[in-house]
Formats: C-alpha cells, structure tokens, sequence
C-alpha cells in the first residue's frame, strides 16, 4: 500500500500530540517532516513537545522546524495556557526536555525542501494557525499551489474561542485569508464538534500497553480537567484528532466544495471584534449567491424576473456564481463513532 507522505504543521498543544502519536502509528502515513508555530503555546515549547513525542514513539528521525512565533497582523494571543498548560503539554515534555538548538528557524526553506524531496502526492496538515502556510504562500507561490493542504478550522456552529470563530483561524485570520486566497488544493476540517475523548478513553490509553498511550494519558488528564472547568464535564474536545482521522481515512468525513470566506482585518469595536476569524462557508446556492452579489443586484435581478418571467434564470444565477468559484473543499460532517474506534485501536493493542 502507498503511504500517504505527511508534513505536519503544529502548535503542539494536546490534541496535536495526540493526533501526531496518532499518526505515527499508521502504516498508512509517512510523516516527514514537523513545523512549529505560534498559536496554543510558543513555537520553540511546540518544537520541544514535538520532540517529546517523537522520542517516545522511537521516531526521531522526523525533521522538525520552528516556525512562526507571531500573527501576520494581531497581537498573540497567550488563552491556551489555560487549556493546554504554560508550556502547550501541561509539563509532560519538561520530564526529558527536549533540546532544540540544532533546528532550523527559517520554516519556508524548510518547507521548500520537504516538498521537494517529497515529490508528488505530499500532504501538508495543518492543526494549528496558518502563519507558516501564508508565509510559504507568499514566498512560493508555485509550491504553496500544487500542494495539497488539510486544515482544522472553521465551523457552521458555535466556534471554540469566540461564538463566531475557532481558534485556529481566529489566532491569524490574515494568514487564513492569504492561504485562501493562494489557489491551493485546500480542505477545510470544520465539521469537528461531533467527535470527543473521555476519561474512559484516557485509562485506556494509560493501561494500553504502548509508550505514546502511557505519556499522552497525564496531559490528557489536566486537558480534560481545564475543559471540564469551561462546562464539558463527560467528554472533551479534540479536533487535531479529527484532521489526523481524515486524513488517513477520508471515509470519515463527507467532502464538498465550498465558497469560503474569512473575516480578517482590524477589528476596533466590540461588535466586529466578535467577528474575528469568522469563516463563513457557502455550499448550496442560497448561500453562495449573497456571498457574491449584494441585495441591490439581487432585487434587480427580481424585479427582472417578475418583469420577464421568460428570462433564463438559471444562467442568470451561474453567472453570478462563475464571478466568485468555490475557493475549498469543506468537510461538515463527521463518523464520530469511526474516528473514535480508529483513534483507539493503536493505543490499546496489547490489553
């Protein structure tokens, strides 16, 4: 069986890990290389956790780069420590730091020559902001297009940091926009919200018999604790998990094309603060058309209609649409119970 080539692109709080530990155990993945950056901790702390898990798993042969330490435009934001501790895995890498003196800082070299040695077919995943990807975009403007990208952010309900926006766009909504607008092969995971872990899940990993399961069970614990604080008292959320999932196994997730929109710029009232990183995801034609024209064109195009009802509506409205192409793929929906049975099973293979 081929191997799906991987490059990862995190910032590698816990369900990143999770989701790397994950994927490191697939026979199915080749991950290649890691990129670090700035969203659920610093990029050098994500770089040292990533390291950490690749210990564990016996796997550090896998390059690893620390990438983007700030937004394009915002002001970091520094809230996931409270979720994901001071240091992105709540201390469980500070147990045999990591040393990272020897890695590279330039993340778009970095990118330039995984890609290269890759080859065709490499997919890059990212689980945290965007920094790294618009800075690649702008760089090389070529890779950046022929790349496949899967990315975790957005959503068509409540978002994670704000009602309006997840985390990962809202952290860097330029970078998101940039990528966007870069022309790659670009899906976006959004529909995460069904999937979660609980602590049942966590004994298992910790009783499982494996490395990886025994170290992500602690921070997992304190992860779960800090969400549980926030009113997710079963379960809690892990959509890292999900991209990773998908990834491997896109039977997971049902997939289509979107036009897709990303709310950016300066945000200086507090009504338009809450729109942030707002990804607005039209799928149907309903959705898409406002998206596209205003209402000015749209009455004029009604009164149109009522005035010559002969007139060829559909071309009308295709026309419309053909100003604006979907931009994404978007997965809305997920087999929760399936990403959960195949996240499990490496992890409790010996009990």
């Amino acid at each position: 069986m081929e191997k799906t080539k991987i490059i990862l692109d995190v910032d590698m709080g816990i369900d990143d890990a999770a989701a790397l530990a994950w994927l490191l155990e697939q026979d199915q993945a080749e991950v290649t290389g890691i990129a670090t950056v700035a969203g659920n901790t610093t990029p050098e702390n994500s770089a040292k956790n990533a390291l950490s898990v690749l210990a564990t798993a016996g796997r550090t042969d896998i390059e690893v780069a620390v990438g983007a330490a700030e937004p394009l435009q915002q002001v970091a934001s520094r809230i996931s420590r409270a979720i994901h501790g001071p240091d992105g895995l709540w201390l469980a890498g500070t147990q045999d730091s990591q040393n990272t003196n020897s890695l590279s800082r330039d993340v778009v070299d970095f990118y330039r020559r995984q890609i290269e040695r890759a080859g065709a077919g490499v997919t890059i995943v990212a689980m945290g902001p965007l920094t790294n990807l618009a800075l690649l975009a702008k760089a090389y403007p070529d890779i950046i297009q022929c790349t496949r990208i899967i990315a975790h952010g957005g959503s068509r309900e409540r978002g994670s940091r704000t009602p309006n926006a997840s985390f990962n766009i809202w952290f860097d909504p330029e970078a998101a926009a940039r990528v966007l607008a870069a022309g790659s092969s670009l899906t976006l995971i959004a529909g995460t919200k069904k999937f979660a872990l609980s602590r049942q899940d966590i004994d298992a990993l910790h009783d499982g018999g494996t490395a990886p399961g025994r170290f992500l069970a602690a921070p997992l614990r304190r992860y779960a604790d800090a969400q549980a604080q926030q009113g997710r008292i079963e379960t809690f959320a892990a959509p890292d998990v999900v991209a990773a999932v998908y990834t491997i196994e896109p039977s997971v997730g049902e997939v289509q094309p979107a036009l897709v929109r990303i709310a950016h710029g300066i945000f200086e009232t507090d009504v338009n603060r809450l729109l942030r990183g707002k990804v607005t995801i039209g799928v149907k034609l309903a959705e898409k058309l406002p998206m596209i024209a205003d209402d000015i064109e749209l009455s004029a195009l009604a009164d149109h209609l009522l005035a010559e009802p002969s007139i060829d509506l559909q071309a009308e409205l295709q026309a419309i649409l053909a100003r604006e192409p979907d931009n994404a793929q978007v997965v809305l929906d997920i087999d929760a119970a399936r990403i959960h049975e195949l996240f499990m099973r490496p992890f409790i293979q010996t009990r």
